[in-house]
């Protein structure tokens, strides 16, 4: 969920117990013509205490695992990846269903090269809440391979 505002977020005593943290802070249009305005729109967490800049970078990468995980298994969750690669493993599998179901690993293997890319410049940043990660870059080069799909031989 995205929250939006006129000012550039910073951390803030959010209640009595916790802070919120902004991260994926960009600056965006709100709006059309001339009614549009520039405001910046950011992503939130909450701690409990106002974090260091190591900290900071702990938690912002945190999230960013937590979205690849959601990414990734959105379409291909741990149980469908496994078995896969199962599949890859009998002998029984014909090989053209073998190279179908390959096709999904470089494709993974792309998701998590850009992931690493963008950790290794949060955990670089001394303004980590500014970097960005969108994934869905990654839509269009999607395998089209589900295990339905291999299953049911269409």
């Amino acid at each position: 969920m995205y929250s939006y505002s006129m000012d550039q977020p910073n951390i803030e005593k959010y209640d009595d117990q916790q802070y919120r943290v902004p991260f994926c802070i960009e600056q965006v249009t709100v709006g059309e013509g001339e009614e549009g305005t520039q405001q910046y729109r950011a992503r939130s967490l909450f701690v409990l205490k106002n974090p260091s800049l190591a900290e900071k970078q702990a938690l912002i990468a945190r999230k960013l695992n937590e979205d690849i995980g959601a990414y990734i298994y959105g379409y291909y969750d741990a149980g469908t990846q496994q078995t896969f690669q199962a599949m890859i493993a009998m002998d029984d599998v014909p090989e053209e269903t073998k190279t179908a179901i390959k096709a999904i690993f470089p494709w993974i293997q792309s998701c998590l090269g850009y992931y690493y890319t963008k950790k290794a410049e949060i955990l670089a940043s001394s303004t980590p809440e500014l970097i960005m990660w969108n994934f869905s870059q990654f839509d269009t080069t999607k395998p089209d391979v589900s295990l339905s799909s291999i299953v049911s031989g269409s």
